[in-house]
């Protein structure tokens, strides 16, 4: 049975606000995923259904090194004829198997910060570090050699390749990750629903199976860090819990995982939430 949550208070920190989801119930004995990951000495408490089928972990972080690291993030983000979003003081870790989600009011500014998580784009002050390696400060070849080995991105940050089938783009993905997994390329299609459009490109996919290709091409390469960029927001109500099931249990796995999203059936899987303050000027 899945384990309830509830919300402790907010703390304030800067301009962010977080909520910490702890279990109501004490932990059972630790899932077969925990077992293979975790050195016995080191593994979390977990609460999970009787076939691992959803995970809700109490990670030991202060054992562990965070995946990602935010120092005193700031990040203007400048829209043509529009106003400009601000984002200062942006500060936060987040660590081997925890899933954080980033929410706020609809803006730009969420998607500026997780572009700059990425790499993608270079921020306007303070520090990102992924796997401990700092990617702030970087030339654009060297944050795309970071990104292509240690990030997934899902969402409106995702890299499908539009004349690449979907088997294709994962087989792509892991191998310029430099990963060789078939078995869990076809794990991933069985699990994601894809089975009958792996030789599909994607502008043949409809829009649910858009949002589980890039899913699955980003899990494909065994990333350290996942970033989603709302990777629900068209999805229908079954694609958002099977995503929700997968990104739980995979980051039982290892993965960090962070999302910019309103989707309770993400917002339930998250061991924390970040309010993020963004600033508007401008018309």
């Amino acid at each position: 049975m899945r384990s309830e949550g509830r919300r402790q208070p907010v703390v304030r920190q800067g301009s962010l606000r977080s909520t910490h989801h702890h279990s109501r119930t004490a932990p059972t004995a630790d899932c077969s995923v925990h077992n293979e990951f975790w050195p016995s000495a080191h593994r979390p408490r977990c609460c999970c259904s009787p076939d691992d089928s959803y995970c809700r972990v109490v990670t030991p972080t202060h054992r562990t090194s965070p995946t990602l690291e935010v120092v005193d993030l700031r990040i203007v983000n400048r829209l043509e004829a529009g106003p400009t979003w601000t984002l200062t003081g942006v500060s936060f870790r987040v660590y081997p198997q925890e899933v954080v989600a980033l929410t706020g009011p609809p803006n730009p500014g969420l998607s500026a910060l997780l572009s700059c998580l990425a790499g993608i784009v270079e921020a306007d002050g303070g520090t990102v570090r992924v796997g401990g390696e700092v990617l702030s400060r970087r030339s654009t070849v060297e944050r795309s050699l970071i990104r292509t080995a240690t990030i997934g991105t899902v969402g409106r940050i995702d890299e499908l390749v539009d004349d690449l089938t979907v088997l294709q783009n994962a087989e792509q993905s892991q191998r310029i990750a430099g990963v060789a997994d078939p078995v869990l390329v076809a794990l991933l299609i069985s699990e994601l629903g894809l089975t009958e459009c792996v030789d599909a490109v994607p502008d043949m996919l409809t829009r649910s199976e858009t949002v589980r290709a890039a899913v699955l091409v980003a899990l494909a390469k065994r990333p350290q860090l996942l970033l989603a960029d709302d990777p629900t927001a068209e999805a229908d109500t079954s694609t958002s819990m099977m995503i929700a099931r997968l990104l739980r249990r995979t980051s039982s796995t290892g993965v960090a995982g962070v999302l910019v999203t309103r989707d309770p059936a993400l917002l339930a899987i998250a061991d924390r939430e970040i309010s993020v303050a963004v600033s508007r000027t401008g018309p």
